[in-house]
């Protein structure tokens, strides 16, 4: 029998790794698209009020 204690934990390592990034990708991913959405809708709300009201 031969023994892997290192390739056993490697791949364990790496699929965490892979889910953490994909996750903290996806969360930035949905942050942008959030903020694209805030910015269409400010262009949309500044056509009906006065720009002053949204100006940050």
């Amino acid at each position: 029998m031969i023994l892997y204690p290192s390739s056993f934990k490697f791949p364990l390592c790496w699929l965490q790794l892979e889910i953490y990034l994909v996750y903290i990708y996806f969360i930035r991913y949905y942050y942008e698209i959030q903020k694209i959405n805030n910015i269409v809708f400010l262009k949309i709300t500044t056509k009906y009020k006065p720009i002053g009201i949204i100006k940050q």
